[in-house]
């Protein structure tokens, strides 16, 4: 079997990166790179290396110091204040305006959990991941001054995706890292810590590539930007297949369906094509095939529908776990409901965390009231200022909304370093002054 796999492997190895780096051109990338101060650059790097960091989470097992990710936890916040420092004077808009208050209500909360468990070492390690918004942002507004600066991003994370592919090929033909036994599916998951950092990488892989597709309209030939898109969607496709994950599959159908739709406005020619494409997959791998795999997962769910099972039952369970964790929250004090329930002076880590598995709700336990209706407004405000683009960044901005209400209806994708990396930066985008959005490369 090894011997068999180092063929594929090689094959594959090479192709990935030909088509990454001749459909995206890498020296292009690099100048882009090598024009940015130390104190910016370092961030492209994390994002560059984050995945291969992700897949060291073990090591936190055998001691905090070996981990990597701890490191990064405790340096991230300390580099982005540096950034802060060098570049203060930045224009700001109504955006940074309002993620301003949205800031205040998220250390506030955070602090209330240290005072809560102050000798506690887990308390200054949620402290420091649930403020990874307010250090972020700083950062990325720092980084994101142009369109040029948005392609450089969703590049990097593209080029991120290379390790995963080939630890994707390594687990598919030779044998899984890590497996978890769900819905009657084995679900493999590398080295990462679960199965949602795997997803988070494919979805924005596969929106990357689709998002270039539309950039490099005038600088590449339609054959040669649809080999990216065919090369990325088909390593999703085979990774969704083995992690079996409701919520990728959900995403992964809606950033392809953005996709199409935004062809179809503009080429109805190629559009026919890349949807004979995905005809002729589906007619490969066979409808029994895809409809065996997709209706386990949504078994349970189908029974609730048809009133053979309770309703609590619902995605996996969960609803019966937020009724119970909205009845807690609802009876605590008129101060928590507002602001948060680490205001309560309970135990709160559970409502904080990958507890709530729904992001809405997560926001709200741990931000009240105020929180999530001030999160919903940023939502909303880079909603109509992405509506008021008629360009393609109007494409990556839209679709990366869809992309984060999906993530958020089952789990907490803001709770993710990695899916912050990439809205924040996106979202930075959408907060620069008009002219400044449409400055930099043509697209």
């Amino acid at each position: 079997m090894t011997d068999n796999f180092f063929i594929p492997l090689e094959l594959f190895v090479k192709n990935y990166f030909y088509f990454y780096f001749y459909c995206v051109r890498f020296s292009d990338w690099k100048i882009w790179f090598t024009n940015m101060p130390w104190h910016l650059r370092w961030f492209v790097l994390l994002i560059l290396f984050r995945p291969v960091l992700d897949n060291l989470y073990f090591l936190k097992n055998i001691s905090p110091l070996l981990s990597p990710l701890y490191w990064v936890g405790i340096l991230t916040p300390l580099l982005s204040i540096w950034a802060y420092l060098k570049e203060r004077n930045i224009t700001k808009t109504v955006v940074d305006k309002r993620m301003t208050y949205w800031f205040v209500l998220i250390v506030a909360s955070a602090m209330m959990i240290v005072f809560y468990d102050p000798l506690n070492l887990l308390s200054v390690e949620f402290f420091l991941k649930l403020t990874m918004p307010v250090y972020l942002w700083w950062i990325v507004r720092r980084i994101i001054r142009s369109k040029k600066d948005l392609k450089g991003i969703v590049v990097t994370y593209l080029y991120s995706t290379v390790p995963i592919a080939i630890i994707l090929l390594y687990e598919v033909l030779i044998n899984p890292i890590s497996v978890q036994e769900s819905r009657g599916f084995e679900r493999i998951q590398g080295s990462f810590g679960d199965v949602v950092s795997y997803s988070i990488y494919l979805s924005f892989a596969f929106l990357s590539a689709t998002y270039l597709f539309f950039i490099n309209k005038k600088r590449f030939t339609f054959r040669r930007r649809l080999r990216l898109v065919v090369v990325v969607g088909a390593f999703c496709l085979v990774a969704l297949f083995h992690i079996h994950h409701v919520a990728s599959y959900v995403v992964f159908t809606a950033v392809l369906g953005m996709f199409l739709m935004y062809n179809f406005r503009t080429n109805i020619a190629s559009s026919m094509v890349i949807l004979m494409i995905i005809v002729s997959s589906v007619a490969f791998l066979g409808q029994d095939f895809i409809s065996e795999r997709f209706s386990k997962l949504v078994e349970k769910d189908v029974e609730v529908y048809q009133g053979k099972a309770d309703t609590k039952y619902m995605l996996h369970g969960r609803v019966g776990r937020w009724q119970m964790m909205l009845e807690d929250f609802f009876n605590q004090n008129p101060v928590a409901v507002l602001f948060g329930y680490p205001y309560s002076f309970n135990y709160a880590y559970h409502m904080v965390g990958v507890g709530p598995h729904n992001d809405f709700l997560r926001i709200l336990f741990f931000t009240g009231i105020i929180g999530l209706l001030l999160y919903l407004s940023i939502l909303n405000l880079i909603y109509r200022r992405v509506a008021s683009l008629n360009t393609y960044q109007k494409y990556l901005g839209s679709t990366l909304l869809l992309i984060t209400v999906l993530y958020s209806i089952s789990v907490v994708p803001t709770y993710y370093p990695n899916y912050l990396y990439f809205m924040l930066s996106v979202f930075a985008f959408f907060a620069l002054p008009k002219n400044k959005q449409i400055e930099g490369i043509k697209a």
